[in-house]
C-alpha cells in the first residue's frame, strides 16, 4: 500500500498500530464490522474505511494515476494538492438531509481514521454507525484535514438503518466529480446518491 494509503489507515485502526501477521494470527480476536455502502444510479460500492465524494475522490484519482512511484507521504501530499486544485464543487438538489446544503467541496462517510496518527484504539469501524462530514469550502475542508492528523474526525452520527440521500446535478462529462471508496476512485453520476451501512457484517481478525 501507499505510505499514506487506505490499507494503512484501515490496518492501523483495526490493530491499534502497526503489527506483523504472526502477532495478528496469534493474539487477534474475531470481530465483525459492517462496511459502508454507496449507491449512485448504476454504481454500487462498499468500503470498510471511508467513502469520500469531491476533494478526496479527485485526490485518490491523482495518486492512483501515477506509475512506478515508490510510496511517499511527501509525494502523496504534493499530488493531493493537485487534486484539491482540480476538484469541483458538488452541487446537490432534492436533499433529504438537513446537514447538507446546495454546495459542498467534500461529502464523506467515515468508519475509520483518515490519515490520523493518534486515533484511539476503539474505532467506529466496529460500531453500528458512521460519521458524516460535509465541509462547504476549501478552508473548512483543510481545517478538517489538519485536525484529522491529530484526532478522530467528528461529524454527525448516522446509525444503522439510517441513510444519507441527495441528488447530484451538473456533473460535467469533461470535468467529472470523483468519489472514492477506501482510496479507489470512481466517477459520480448525475442522480440519486444513497450512503449507509450494510446489514451484512464481515469478519475481521483484530488486535483491538
Amino acid at each position: 500500500p501507499l505510505a499514506s494509503g487506505t490499507a494503512n489507515d484501515i490496518a492501523t485502526t483495526v490493530h491499534g498500530g502497526t503489527a506483523n501477521i504472526s502477532k495478528i494470527l496469534q493474539k487477534g480476536r474475531l470481530r465483525q464490522a459492517r462496511p459502508l455502502r454507496i449507491k449512485n444510479e448504476s454504481i454500487k460500492k462498499n468500503a470498510l474505511g471511508y467513502i469520500g465524494l469531491g476533494i478526496t475522490g479527485q485526490c485518490a484519482k491523482e495518486i492512483n494515476g501515477r506509475e512506478n512511484t515508490k510510496p511517499s507521504i511527501i509525494k502523496d501530499s504534493a499530488v493531493s494538492m493537485k487534486g484539491i486544485i482540480k476538484s469541483r464543487t458538488i452541487r446537490i438538489k432534492n436533499n433529504k438531509d438537513s446537514q447538507l446544503s446546495s454546495k459542498h467541496s467534500e461529502i464523506a462517510a467515515v468508519n475509520t481514521r483518515m490519515a490520523s496518527f493518534l486515533w484511539p484504539k476503539n474505532p467506529s469501524i466496529f460500531d453500528d454507525h458512521f460519521q458524516l462530514l460535509s465541509p462547504k469550502g476549501y478552508i473548512h475542508t483543510a481545517s478538517l484535514a489538519v485536525s484529522g492528523l491529530k484526532k478522530k474526525m467528528e461529524g454527525r452520527k448516522i446509525n444503522l438503518g439510517q441513510s444519507v440521500e441527495f441528488e447530484i446535478e451538473n456533473n460535467s462529462i469533461r470535468r467529472p466529480i470523483y468519489g472514492q471508496c477506501d482510496g479507489e476512485e470512481f466517477i459520480l453520476q448525475n442522480g440519486l446518491v444513497v450512503i449507509n451501512k450494510t446489514n451484512k457484517p464481515v469478519n475481521i481478525i483484530a488486535l483491538t
